[in-house]
Parts: C-alpha cells; structure tokens; sequence
C-alpha cells in the first residue's frame, strides 16, 4: 500500500531466532530513523528531487492577492440523500434569513413481530416515534405528518409546499424540551400495515404498494420567532413506526418499523434571503462584496465564498519557475462570530465549479487533519490544504481561476457562518504559500 509517498509491503512475521537478531536490530534502527520524519510536518515537500546546484532558498510568502465575494450556490446540495442524521425545523434570521428542512422517508419491518397474527386480526395501537438527538435554537414548531406517496420521490426539487404528499396524519407541537416526537396513528393504519405484511410474506414490493412512508414539514408557531432545528438520527432504536397487538394467548407482541438503509428517503432544504444580510451581500457587485470585508456561508444548497485567483496568478506567473511546496488558505471567523455558538460548522471544503457540478479539490500530499479544512484552535482559523490546486492553476493553462469555499456539518441544512475575507480590517483571510525558485 502507499502510504504519504511511500509504497509498503505487508510480509508475514517470523518468531525472532539468533540467526536473525542482526537483521532485525537493522530494521529497528530503520525505523527508529523514520517515524520522526513522519511524525514531523515536512515543510520542504518535493525539494529532495530539485538538483543541489539548483536549490535556491525555500521561501513561506503571505499572499494578499485574492478576491474573495459570496455567491448563491445553484446545486443539489438542497436535497439530501442516504443520510443517518437529519434535522427538521425552521429558522429565520437577520443574517442568514430563513432556512426550512422537511424530511421524506420509508419504514420497513424487521421480519419478526407478527407470529400468530392473522388477517382477521386487528391492532391494539399504532405510534410513530422520532428520538431527538439535539436542537439549535427552542422556539416552538409545529411538525405535520402526512402519509407519503410516490410523487414525493419524483418532486425532490419542488418547493416544501408544493411536494405532493397524502392524508396528513397529525400535527405535533414541539419546543426545545422535546426529548421524543410521537404522534399516534389511527389503528386502521396499523391494521393495514400488518395484514400486508403476513399477506405477502414480508414482501418489500407489496408493501410499499399500500405504505410509501411519511413526509413531515415543519413551521414556526409564531412566524416572529427565530424557530428551531430539531436533530435526529436515523439509526436511533426508538425511532420508527412500532405497532402494538396480541395474539390469540392474549399475548402483548410488537412489530418494529425503523428507518432502514433498505429505504429510499431525502432531506428537502429551502433558503430564502429575503431581507437579510445575506441576500443584501450577494445582491452587490463582487467588487462592493471584497471590500466590505466579510463572507457569509450557508451549507446545504445556500451559499458559497468565492475565491477569485486571478490576480494572484498575474503576479505568481511573473516570479518565474517555482516548485510550490505548500499552500494554505487560512479563514478567520468574522469577529462577533463563535465557534460552536452562532457558528454550527465543524469544517470547511474547497470544490472546483465547471458550470455544472462541483468537484472536491483533494490534496494528495495531505499529512495532517489539521489542513483538512477544519478549526485550527491555535491559529483561530480554518485551515484548508490546497497546493495541489495552486500546483495545477500556475502550471495548467486554462485551470479553473475560482475556488468555491463550502461549509460542512454533522446535521443538515443548518450549516452557516460569517467568515473574514482579504479585506477584512481585524484578522483577514490570508494564502500562505511555501515555495522553492529554481
């Protein structure tokens, strides 16, 4: 395998004998000589293969020659799929405006839980059950459960409102004391549910041909609230559908229906910026945006900062032929922005846009987490690792000149902050590139 630039070779271990003890003191010395240089944060990559009498200085350079602005991100990032955490909620703010999450997804039975039951049989109860794993924000919402139906999969892209659905089930009331969401379903549900079930022998197919799952939108109680972001995960054992009946012994027995990774189910993620500082910001020329100092980032299909390095490049090209070591983008919050507050992102990441999909900018030489596009405590700043981009857009003609800066999270549709960009007057954001001149 091939590890960091160097290719290993898994071989079988042998019991240490006097006749081997020599070799294997060697190989202790190898490695004893190594792993420091592994453990160490090699600064000078790729110099070793530039010529002695071709080696000038290595030299680390500030670079305030970027044009950084927010743009509206056209993507699908909108529409979430194959998730196993997801959030449902809405919020409205000043800074990032409104953000809503509503969820589509299927329920499918373990194979046990209806021996003895007949088709003659009816249930005793039938409840859905969401176990919240957290929120942000504790104004009170109102959650609407319908039962779904196919068209829900064929209108991902529609708005909330518009996603067609079936009969709504019931609505639930919730706060930031919610610990479970739980709505009790009518039995005639449950009834129809288990008698498809012992019908069809567990049949996937037929039972999606009477349940298509559930689809669940979500609204502020008072529209002048701020809202809330419930959080969930799907994998949690008391979520699900559970549905309650007793056999012939007058016997309690109870089938599960969790979400499963065999269901098909997507996050839809709605922003509007009307009214807010986000929508006034990406509503300016990019040259009003730079200067003011600050970009706003909204995960999920809302927004991205854009690096511009055309005029980095200009001036980069001029130097002459360079082998360029590293290159860092360091990202400072915007002062009044708090990490883990207001700020609910644990990273950031780098893609390349060609007009129609976004492509992840990977470094290969990547050593450390640390220059992964996370929080670097010490240096109070997002750290992304992207000198193979500067590689190819000084080397590659043609190469993509913006860099789209995306937020990441652990839950959905709730990732945004204020960032600092070269402008900004406090800390700006600045590149750091380490380099060779041949």
């Amino acid at each position: 395998m091939t590890l960091m630039g160097y290719t290993m070779r898994l071989v079988r271990w042998q019991p240490l004998s006097g006749s081997r003890i020599p070799s294997v003191l060697l190989v202790a010395v190898f490695l004893y000589l190594l792993l420091p240089s592994c453990q160490k944060e090699r600064n000078e990559f790729g110099i070793e293969f530039i010529p002695e009498g071709e080696r000038q200085a290595v030299v680390t350079e500030g670079v305030d020659a970027l044009d950084i602005s927010t743009k509206v991100v056209k993507s699908d990032a909108g529409r979430v799929r194959s998730f196993s955490s997801f959030s449902l909620g809405e919020m409205n703010d000043a800074t990032y405006g409104r953000t809503a999450c509503a969820l589509y997804t299927e329920f499918f039975p373990a194979t046990t839980g209806l021996e003895g039951f007949t088709p003659a049989m009816e249930v005793e109860s039938a409840k859905l059950q969401l176990r919240v794993s957290g929120h942000y924000g504790s104004s009170q919402l109102k959650l609407s459960i319908y039962e779904a139906t196919y068209a829900t999969q064929k209108d991902v892209d529609s708005k909330i409102e518009n996603v067609p659905h079936g009969n709504l089930l019931g609505d639930v009331i919730v706060d930031g004391s919610t610990e479970t969401v739980e709505l009790v379903l009518s039995k005639e549900l449950g009834t129809r549910l288990a008698r498809n079930l012992v019908e069809n022998a567990y049949s996937v197919e037929k039972f999606r041909s009477v349940f298509q799952g559930i689809y669940i939108t979500a609204k502020r109680i008072n529209s002048a609230d701020e809202g809330m972001m419930l959080f969930f995960n799907s994998s949690d054992a008391s979520t699900g559908i559970f549905v309650s009946w007793k056999n012939e012994k007058g016997e309690s027995k109870l089938l599960k229906m969790p979400m499963s990774s065999k269901g098909y189910r997507y996050l839809s993620i709605e922003h509007d910026f009307t009214d807010a500082l986000v929508g006034a910001s990406v509503g300016k020329p990019s040259a009003e945006q730079e200067q003011s100092g600050v970009g706003y980032l909204v995960g999920d299909g809302g927004t991205a900062i854009v690096v511009n390095f055309s005029r980095f490049y200009d001036e980069w090209k001029s130097k002459g032929t360079i082998a360029i070591q590293r290159a860092q983008l360091l990202i400072p919050l915007d002062e009044g922005s708090v990490l883990g507050g207001d700020t609910v992102t644990y990273g950031l990441a780098s893609y390349t846009f060609n007009g129609e999909e976004y492509s992840v900018v990977v470094d290969e030489t990547l050593s450390t987490s640390a220059y992964g596009g996370l929080y670097d405590y010490k240096q109070k700043c997002y750290v992304l690792n992207i000198t193979s981009y500067v590689q190819h857009l000084l080397n590659e003609r043609g190469y993509p000149s913006e860099l789209y800066i995306l937020p990441a999270s652990v839950y959905f549709g709730i990732s945004r902050l204020t960032v600092a960009t070269c402008h900004n007057s406090k800390r700006p954001a600045r590149l750091v590139v380490t380099y060779t001149k041949l």
